[in-house]
């Protein structure tokens, strides 16, 4: 009986082992990179903290804003936001403009855009485009992260960029 507890507890105490470091990983891989922005306007300039799942620089400037009236409950106004921002990929630097509606702080509408770029990086920013609205739309603005982002329709490096302009837009859009 007391090799049975001995290996049921030694069994427990590696299942806790494992938990923990499963949730470790989760947590220290989600954690926002100490990467700056500096983002723009007509007369100011802001600067913020850029969340990212793939190490490199990226650049964002916002590009125009549109809101209407707000609840007293939200953290952001509703309206139509958009703002581009820069990533890096393989061949270079890459624009990605993000045009979002929000309202009551859950994102209703999104779409991409980007300018230039070699064939394959327009085609990941178009699979990206295409699968983007299964996994922001009906959630905070607020509660986007790399891991709803940084891979849609096998583009990776994409989400990165998208989350910059993201960045903007909840700056954009504050209450």
């Amino acid at each position: 009986m007391s090799q049975q507890n001995s290996s049921n507890n030694l069994f427990a105490f590696f299942a806790v082992i494992a938990v923990l470091c499963v949730g470790g990983f989760f947590i220290i891989s989600n954690l926002p990179n100490n990467k700056e922005n500096t983002v723009s306007s007509s007369s100011s300039s802001v600067s913020l903290a850029s969340v990212s799942s793939v190490p490199s620089q990226s650049s964002a400037s916002v590009s125009s804003v549109t809101s209407s009236s707000q609840t007293a409950t939200t953290l952001y106004k509703n309206g139509s936001y958009s703002a581009t921002s820069k990533y890096e990929q393989p061949e270079g630097y890459q624009s990605l403009t993000v045009n979002l509606k929000v309202e009551n702080d859950a994102i209703t509408e999104v779409s991409t855009t980007t300018a230039g770029g070699d064939r394959t990086s327009q085609r990941y920013v178009q699979l990206f485009n295409e699968g983007i609205s299964t996994k922001v739309v009906g959630k905070k603005l607020n509660q986007i992260s790399s891991a709803e982002v940084g891979y849609v329709n096998g583009a990776s490096l994409t989400g990165e960029g998208f989350l910059s302009a993201l960045k903007l837009i909840q700056q954009q859009a504050k209450s």
